[in-house]
């Protein structure tokens, strides 16, 4: 193995030992990690996908310290959220309980078995998932839990466009972390494959001044299912 192979190894495994601790044991402090890898705007970039979601019946799955739970429920959503951290969950719970809403369903589980009944969700959405959301259990369990028509919302990630020194730093950053995302050709065709359950009708793209968020907004199919031989042939592409 290459030194710079090694390096990038090292690199990868002390960033998962991290986030891995942000999760547990820090999680009081991933409200402030957020705020610091984002110049400020990490939550106001996790209500971009409030307009996206259909229906009333909404599962989040990873949803870190409950903001966007805190949102849906001011926004007439009966959201359920899901995550496998006891510690998010109990911090999720206590700030719902913080803003005076009655409580919404937080559930500890995993995201490649779904503890929900089948045809039970008009939405699913998650923000900066990690890798684990496009393995084929997890879209099946997604796939599963959606009712007929039901959208699939996902904040995949940023890029940082900008030519200042703070956008070049969080561009080297997020390209480390795996936060940042190029919707390239061979993007897009990896998403074919992992998205083959679904009819994919817009990837969204919102700029934030020296930031572009891409937003997959994916639905279940209507009718009889289709095998995995079915792929997307084109892409709808909407600019925010």
């Amino acid at each position: 193995m290459k030194s710079r192979d090694k390096m990038i190894f090292v690199i990868n495994r002390l960033l998962g030992c991290f986030f891995d601790m942000l999760y547990h044991q820090l999680a009081a402090a991933y409200d402030l990690v957020a705020w610091l890898v984002s110049f400020g705007r990490w939550y106001r970039w996790v209500e971009k996908v409030i307009p996206l979601i259909s229906g009333r019946d909404v599962l989040e799955i990873g949803i870190g310290t409950g903001y966007l739970q805190s949102r849906l429920m001011a926004g007439q959503f009966r959201p359920v959220g899901l995550d496998e951290s006891q510690q998010m969950c109990r911090i999720s719970n206590r700030r719902i309980r913080k803003i005076g809403t009655e409580a919404c369903k937080i559930v500890r589980g995993d995201m490649k078995q779904l503890p929900f009944s089948n045809n039970t969700m008009d939405s699913v959405v998650l923000t900066f998932p990690t890798e684990v959301v496009f393995f084929e259990q997890t879209l099946n369990e997604v796939n599963r839990v959606l009712r007929t028509g039901g959208r699939v919302v996902i904040l995949l990630g940023v890029q940082w466009v900008g030519g200042s020194i703070p956008s070049k730093f969080y561009q080297i950053l997020y390209q480390i972390t795996g936060q940042s995302f190029d919707c390239s050709g061979h993007s897009l065709d990896v998403l074919n494959d992992q998205f083959s359950l679904f009819d994919t009708h817009e990837m969204i793209k919102i700029h934030d001044h020296d930031a572009v968020l891409w937003i997959l907004v994916a639905q279940k199919l209507t009718g009889q299912q289709r095998g995995n031989e079915v792929k997307f042939n084109t892409w709808k592409f909407r600019q925010q």
